[in-house]
């Protein structure tokens, strides 16, 4: 069968092989290799902006089976570098499929492999923590090349070390729902689409700015609210907008960080912020409410935290915790109308559980508003 014929690698620093078979495009790839724990939502995952330079392997066994509708896509184009799964569906099946993984993958020419120990590759991450590699996916006929794979694993790039932000953010002011209320700007790093939707389908009309735009011209535009998105990458890479975020907060504009957002206004207000051991990727993470001890489950795709001790100083008070971890998962501030999530409020994929805290933002909002 053909999809025998291609051979496929998955490489990491520390020497590890995993031979498989290949899918996608017939390509070689390297990145911070990541894993999922998510057993449905690929589609969203792979457009997801804050997988940038990132090759994904899925626990779950079985992906792409349901197939592929780009109305579930959070970007216009695949995002990761590299895609590992177990058993890929040839021949999925439902009424919005369009096509399967693997034409996908080809048409974004992103490679993939099958066939592997995604269960192991998944506990040497957990282990060994997060590493980079390559993934190889070859054509039909094609031997893999040794050497090459020596050598590129000799020369890898750390993604972290780039400014993936300027790959996926806009790079022009764009406004939506113009007309609605209340006038909310959205910093985009990478936005999710469903973040948009979230504040769209809330009546609010939307301008997202750039990373580069200046303080100014969000004040000069009578903004009501402020959304740092989601996005690639070492957080401490957008110290522009570190500084931006920090003279906003003074002015008094409601803001929301959610995940790199989370974590960049925590670094605004005088916090620090640290990369973990092997991130936190999925679709049921839970979620301690510090004041009411109740759960949320929520999804979830960051690789860097906010350190505790750093933010006694700045007026942040942690609201909720990781029931696992006890990582950082949510702020406010005991003065400043701010809140942040570090996992996805607007799901997609994942539980919706946690969709209230855009309520909670525009609520601030509108008392802001009313209070000046």
């Amino acid at each position: 069968m053909e999809r025998f014929e291609r051979r496929g690698v998955l490489a990491l620093e520390d020497g590890s092989i995993f031979e498989g078979w290949g899918f996608g495009a017939d390509s070689i790839r390297t990145g911070e290799v990541v894993f999922s724990t998510g057993m449905v939502g690929y589609v969203e995952s792979l457009t997801d902006p804050s997988y940038r330079g990132q090759i994904l392997v899925q626990t779950y066994p079985s992906i792409g089976n349901y197939g592929v509708s780009e109305r579930f896509a959070q970007s216009d184009e695949i995002q990761v570098r590299g895609y590992v799964v177990r058993d890929p569906a040839w021949h999925p099946s439902h009424w919005s499929s369009k096509k399967s993984i693997d034409s996908w993958l080809k048409e974004n020419g992103i490679p993939g492999i099958w066939g592997v120990d995604t269960r192991a590759i998944t506990k040497k991450l957990r282990e060994k923590g997060t590493m980079l590699g390559l993934i190889h996916s070859l054509a039909a006929g094609k031997e893999l090349d040794p050497a090459r794979i020596k050598d590129a694993l000799q020369n890898l790039e750390d993604p972290n070390k780039t400014d993936l932000v300027a790959e996926v953010g806009v790079d022009r002011k764009q406004v939506l729902g113009q007309g609605g209320r209340p006038k909310v700007a959205i910093y985009d790093l990478g936005a999710k689409r469903s973040i948009i939707h979230s504040l769209l389908k809330r009546g609010a009309e939307i301008v997202i700015l750039p990373r580069d735009a200046k303080p100014d011209e969000v004040l000069d535009q009578r903004i009501e609210g402020l959304v740092i998105s989601n996005g690639p990458g070492d957080p401490k890479m957008n110290r522009n907008l570190i500084e931006a975020v920090a003279t906003l907060a003074f002015e008094n504009i409601p803001i929301m960080g959610i995940c790199l957002g989370h974590q960049i206004v925590t670094l605004a207000m005088g916090g620090n912020t640290y990369k973990m051991k092997f991130g936190h990727r999925g679709l049921n993470h839970p979620v301690t409410i510090v004041k009411s001890g109740k759960l949320l489950i929520t999804s979830q795709n960051h690789g860097y935290a906010v350190e505790k001790n750093s933010i006694d100083a700045t007026g942040l008070q942690v609201a909720q915790i990781h029931a696992n971890d006890k990582t950082i998962e949510a702020l406010s501030h005991s003065r400043l109308p701010i809140i942040t999530t570090q996992y996805h409020p607007e799901a997609c994929p994942g539980p919706r559980d946690a969709d209230g805290a855009f309520d909670r933002f525009l609520s601030l909002v509108k008392e802001n508003a009313k209070a000046r």
